[in-house]
């Protein structure tokens, strides 16, 4: 697995898009960061 540091901001980036797609479905803000962090790894 490679990359450089100019791929990880774009991966962060991307998977913060993500996961603004879904973050209404939480209610409280617990459970939006820790789906962040479960996507994050």
């Amino acid at each position: 697995m490679g990359g450089d540091l100019a791929d990880v901001g774009l991966w962060a980036g991307e998977l913060g898009a993500l996961h603004e797609r879904f973050v209404h479905r939480f209610n409280r803000e617990e459970p939006r960061q820790s789906a962040l962090a479960y996507m994050r790894g």
